[in-house]
Order: structure tokens, then C-alpha cells, then sequence
């Protein structure tokens, strides 16, 4: 009874502190106008360099080129991207339009980032209250990576690419500040693709402020639902992040120059652009549950390239993995290792190997400073004899590598990309979550039954003990063939949503609502 007395009494505030949330995070942006029609069969994607949030771009850009020749395909990005679209362009079957690159100016979006940061290591910080501070402060570096002046040259060289293009459909990159400022301010038909949960993108929009009450807050690590003993933390959590948001210094003053120069509802806090609809790469069963998601929202499953096999790439590599189940350890791309961290999984990976006498262990390893080498002398004797290989960079697609059916778990970071990887490929994970947008990925591999979480307890913080106990549960444990099964059937579904397809074809299908051409 005490329990349901509490929850009366928290409902009308819950309730209250939804709708203003809606109205001050999600009402925002306003369609500046009838929209313009554009070109017919024209598409701009515009994105960021970052391989996190590109990816699906250039996976759903792979088919469109392959399976609809006729739209034609702009991008506006900067350099870095370039090189990948050439390569893409060159390898898609019968394709013979090249792909229109526009190049952005200034520093991409790693670099702005980095010169408020040595590395990517600055982003780790813990979990919940712990970290709070700090996740609103990193978030304001990201949300408004560059200068005000530099991201209003960004903005107004984008409004510049979009009247050469004259694009039936713009595709954005969720994240990417500058290009959301388009839609409040250009009368065109937008649709973000996004590699984000479905939980990241709607939890917030859930009916009676669920969440607040029941969907962990982003950067808690509380488990789904949130159990009653922390939804008063929960829910005081997501009032200081939404505040914290709303008021950050960065993104306020950021705000007040664009407005400024005319920029209408300029940097909408929060994952996805406000009012426009989504295509997410992921699907409801790989997500905890929702109730309500918008209408136009697409699900497509994970959007990954169709990439050659590893006996294609590095037919040396393909033939040792079939020497034994294998752990794959890639942290993503923007992790490296301190000495201390370093040391603590070469101790895992040493306990690992001791343990489970058939198996082997492949990691993607990189020094965040300079350190010697001798940080791998207890694990000398299983490199020299081919157990373990330390790679600073694999040659071969990660999606490659776990479709092969050798990889028997995948330890990342919990980034999208390396989550929804996973699921595709059907194998099990074993999540170190480092920052505040990936605390939920541990939680949900754990809810799926597909994976694991090790060492909660002193996260972000490592210990040899509890990583190695998580490694050998999900390659040996009692738990292992439960995750195997649960994982290949949820490959299975990942599957029927078409992935990089069925993205393509919800683009293809906007660029075909465009204006034909009228020749005189």
C-alpha cells in the first residue's frame, strides 16, 4: 500500500514534468514553410566524418546505387569522408552515376571535438549522479563542436548546397548540430537516419512519463524497468539532465549568436531532430519495449555494408579462426588503451586463456599514450603460440569477422554500431560500457538474454577478476548456450527488416516525390 500511496502521489508530477519536456525539447522546431518539391529522384545526405554515425549512411548509400540507379546521390560532409564514398561508388554492382560530394569547411566534427580534448579517453566518466556533471559538460562539446562562427560558416555553406542541389528528400545525420538547423529554416522535405536505439530516441515519449519513472535514464545504468527503489533517483536523474541540457552554458550561448544572424530554433538538445521523421537502424525486438513510437518512424533492422568475406580480405587471418571459438575485443574506433587499462585486459585475457584451454582471443588494440611493450609479458607464451593476436588495426570488416560463425563473443564498448553489428551476425556480447550513451546497451543485452555487463560495480573503472569472469560466462559458462540461441534468433528477425535495403527504399521512395524536370 505504501508503495502505491508513493506512486499516487508521484504521478501528476510525473505527468507534469512530461509535458513540459515535450514542449520544451520537442516542440522546438517548426517547418519553415510549404515544402518545396525539389528534383525528382535526388537525394543530399549530409553527415559527419565520424564513423559512428556515417556508417549507416554509407551502408543504405551501397543500395540505393545498387538497387535504384535512378536517384541521384549527393553528399555534404568533409574530407574524410570522401575516399569511403569513392570506394563504395567503384565496388556497387552496375553502378555507373558517381556519387556528388560537396565538402564542408573547417575542422570535421573529430577534430573540433579534439581540440577540447587530448583523446576520446577525456569522455569516460561514470555512471548516474557519479557523472553527471560531466556528461552535461561533454554533452555541450559535442551538441556545439565548433566555434560559433565556424558552425555558422558550416550552416550557411549547407544552405548553399541545398539550393545547387535542389534534393527531393535530405537525409541527416542525427547529431550533426549544423545540419539540423536546417530544418526550422528551409522548406524541404527532411528524414534523419540514425544508428541510435529506438530507447535513446522515444523513451522520453512515452505515455504517464514513463520515462521518468520506468526507462533508465541515459546515462544511469539502471536496469529495465527501473526498479522501485530507484525511480525517485531515476526521475530526479532526468530533471537535472533535461535542466542541465536547457541551460548548458555552451549550447545556450551557441543558441543566442545563431538567433543572432537569423537562425531560427537553433541546437534542439537531445538525440534526432525534433518533428522529422526517423529511420533507425535497429528494430522494437532489439530494444527494451516501447508503447509508442511516432508514425513515421521506420525501422529497417541493422544497416551494415555488404562487405566482402575475411577469406576475400585476409585469407591468413580466415584460416585462424577456424582454430577455435574466438573472443573478438574491439572497443570501436575512438577507444584506447592508458598503460593502467591495458594492463588490466591483458590480465583478463590471460586468465581467459589459462581457463578455457580451446579457445583464442583476437583484440583491436591502440595506446592512448606511449608506454614499452613489456605490458604484454604475461601473455607472451599465448602470442607466440598464436592464441592471441594484438592487432593496432584490423585490416578486415568487423561485420566480416562476426559473420564468419567463428567469433563465438563480441566484447565492445556498446556503441550502435557495434551493438546492432552484433544482433545481425547472431553473436552473443559481452558490453564495457566507458560514457554516458552506452551504460544503456549493457542493460538491454543483459534484458534481450543475449549478452552481458561484467564488473558493474566499478564502471568505468576495470578489474582483471570480474572482466575475465564475464569473458568465460559468455564463451563456457552456464549462461553461454542460452545467450548463442537467444542471439541467432534475434539475427534472424534483425534480418527480415531489410536492413541497408529497406533503408534505401524509404529514401528512394521520398526522392521519387520530387518535381520532374521539365525540358523547353
Amino acid at each position: 500500500m505504501a508503495v502505491k500511496n508513493r506512486v499516487f502521489l508521484l504521478a501528476p508530477i510525473v505527468l507534469g514534468l512530461s509535458i513540459l519536456y515535450v514542449f520544451l525539447s520537442r516542440g522546438g522546431t517548426q517547418p519553415a514553410g510549404p515544402v518545396l518539391p525539389g528534383r525528382n529522384n535526388t537525394a543530399l545526405f549530409i553527415t559527419t566524418e565520424a564513423s559512428g554515425l556515417s556508417n549507416v549512411h554509407l551502408a543504405a548509400t551501397t543500395s540505393l546505387l545498387e538497387k535504384h540507379p535512378s536517384v541521384e546521390i549527393h553528399f555534404a560532409s568533409f574530407p574524410k569522408l570522401r575516399e569511403k564514398l569513392n570506394r563504395i561508388s567503384s565496388a556497387a554492382e552496375g553502378n555507373t552515376r558517381p556519387i556528388e560530394f560537396h565538402e564542408l569547411p573547417g575542422l570535421d566534427m573529430t577534430n573540433a571535438v579534439l581540440r577540447e580534448w587530448k583523446n576520446f579517453d577525456y569522455l569516460i566518466s561514470p555512471p548516474a549522479f557519479r557523472g553527471l556533471k560531466k556528461t552535461l559538460r561533454d554533452y555541450g562539446v559535442i551538441s556545439t563542436s565548433w566555434e560559433p562562427e565556424e558552425h555558422y560558416a558550416i550552416y550557411k555553406r549547407l544552405l548553399e548546397i541545398v539550393e545547387e542541389v535542389d534534393p527531393a528528400i535530405i537525409v541527416l545525420d542525427a547529431v550533426f548540430a549544423p545540419a539540423g538547423d536546417l530544418v526550422a529554416n528551409v522548406n524541404r522535405r527532411f528524414t534523419f537516419l540514425s544508428p541510435n536505439t529506438a530507447n535513446e530516441l522515444f523513451a522520453m515519449d512515452q505515455p504517464w512519463g514513463a520515462g521518468f519513472w520506468k526507462y533508465p535514464a541515459l546515462a544511469s545504468g539502471y536496469p529495465y524497468p527501473v526498479p522501485w527503489n530507484l525511480v525517485p533517483s531515476n526521475i530526479w536523474l532526468q530533471i537535472r539532465m533535461i535542466f542541465g541540457l536547457l541551460t548548458n552554458p555552451r549550447i545556450v550561448a551557441m543558441q543566442k549568436y545563431l538567433k543572432g544572424r537569423g537562425v531560427k530554433n537553433p541546437i534542439q538538445p537531445g538525440f534526432g531532430v525534433p518533428g522529422v521523421p526517423a529511420i533507425i537502424a535497429t528494430f522494437p525486438e532489439a530494444n527494451l519495449p516501447l508503447e509508442v513510437v511516432p508514425d513515421t518512424t521506420r525501422f529497417c533492422g541493422p544497416v551494415v555494408a555488404d562487405a566482402a568475406t575475411v577469406e576475400e580480405q585476409d585469407p591468413e587471418l580466415a584460416s585462424w579462426l577456424k582454430q577455435g571459438p574466438t573472443m573478438m575485443v574491439n572497443l570501436g574506433s575512438l577507444v584506447q588503451y592508458s598503460q593502467e587499462r591495458a594492463s588490466i585486459m591483458v590480465e583478463a585475457i590471460r586468465i581467459v586463456l589459462a581457463s578455457a584451454e580451446n579457445s583464442q582471443v583476437l583484440w583491436k588494440f591502440r595506446k592512448a599514450e606511449k608506454y614499452g611493450d613489456e605490458v604484454f609479458d604475461p601473455v607472451r607464451v599465448y602470442i607466440s603460440n598464436g592464441r592471441l593476436r594484438v592487432e593496432t588495426w584490423l585490416n578486415v570488416d568487423p561485420i566480416s569477422l562476426l559473420q564468419t560463425g567463428d567469433i563465438a563473443v563480441s566484447v565492445h564498448h556498446g556503441g550502435a554500431g557495434c551493438f546492432h553489428e552484433a544482433i545481425f551476425a547472431g553473436v552473443p556480447q559481452v558490453i564495457l560500457p566507458l560514457w554516458f550513451d552506452l551504460y544503456n546497451a549493457g542493460r538491454t543485452v543483459e534484458y534481450l538474454g543475449i549478452g552481458i555487463w561484467p564488473g558493474q560495480e566499478v564502471t568505468p573503472d576495470w578489474e582483471a577478476e570480474s572482466l575475465a569472469k564475464g569473458f568465460l560466462e559468455a564463451l563456457t559458462g552456464e549462461s553461454s548456450k542460452s545467450m548463442q540461441s537467444k542471439a541467432r534468433s534475434l539475427a534472424e528477425t534483425a534480418r527480415s527488416y531489410g536492413g541497408r535495403h529497406a533503408a534505401a527504399n524509404y529514401i528512394a521512395e521520398a526522392a521519387a516525390q520530387g518535381q520532374a524536370s521539365v525540358e523547353v
